[in-house]
């Protein structure tokens, strides 16, 4: 199938291009959560570009097939080539994918594969399909999965003005009073994202809610703080 295809071409390339030295310092960086072919971000996007310029973005059909495989492959840079080739292929999403693109969030779970599903897989078919954002955030949020408590809080992250500040807020403030790190810190991520367009709403949010972890409120001011909006 051609799905295969594609998958036996990107794994050949993938391992003609492995340096164990560094792929014991990217599994290190990653908490030894994955096996590595220590191959480099450019050096993967270099075949990525190569072998869709020779083969041609995949159709649907075949770019399920290939995050299948892709996703369960053992080597962590088998996941990013998946990402890098959805990226070229986001607006031929189908809400039938949801689901699907769901349960990955919660499969080899790490910041590096949920801050790529939520805001830019499951982000963009949610604006796509409006009416599937209802389906999945109570659950997201209530899930007491922090990946999933992460997603919910972070699947805005690229909608710029579109964004719905109200329901971010009403998400970190149910998220608020955890420990847990990967939700404080992106709590604070979108916040900081958003006072790029809002600052003042921002602050005033963070004012209005000591409850905050302290962490929280660092991100979220960070760039108004680098920028000399306040002090």
């Amino acid at each position: 199938m051609r799905d295969q295809i594609y998958y036996s071409k990107f794994k050949a390339a993938l391992e003609s291009k492995q340096d164990s030295s560094r792929a014991i310092r990217m599994k290190a960086y990653m908490k030894g959560q994955f096996e590595f072919y220590g191959v480099s971000s450019p050096d993967r996007k270099g075949i990525v570009s190569g072998i869709l310029g020779e083969m041609g973005n995949p159709d649907l059909d075949v770019l399920w097939g290939i995050t299948g495989l892709m996703w369960a492959d053992p080597h962590r840079e088998m996941q990013y080539s998946c990402m890098d080739i959805t990226n070229r292929s986001l607006k031929i999403l189908d809400k039938s994918m949801t689901p699907y693109y769901n349960k990955l969030i919660g499969q080899k779970s790490w910041w590096d594969s949920v801050d790529w599903l939520a805001p830019r897989v499951m982000g963009t078919l949610f604006q796509k399909y409006p009416g599937l954002q209802n389906e999945y955030l109570d659950h997201w949020i209530n899930s007491g999965n922090k990946w999933y408590v992460r997603s919910a809080i972070l699947f805005q992250l690229h909608y710029k003005e579109k964004t719905d500040f109200d329901l971010m807020c009403s998400l970190i403030i149910k998220s608020a009073g955890t420990k847990e790190f990967f939700i404080n810190k992106a709590s604070g991520w979108a916040l900081r994202q958003y006072s790029k367009l809002q600052p003042e709403l921002v602050i005033k949010f963070i004012d209005d809610h000591p409850e905050l972890h302290n962490l929280t409120k660092r991100e979220g001011l960070k760039w108004m703080k680098n920028k000399g909006i306040i002090e």
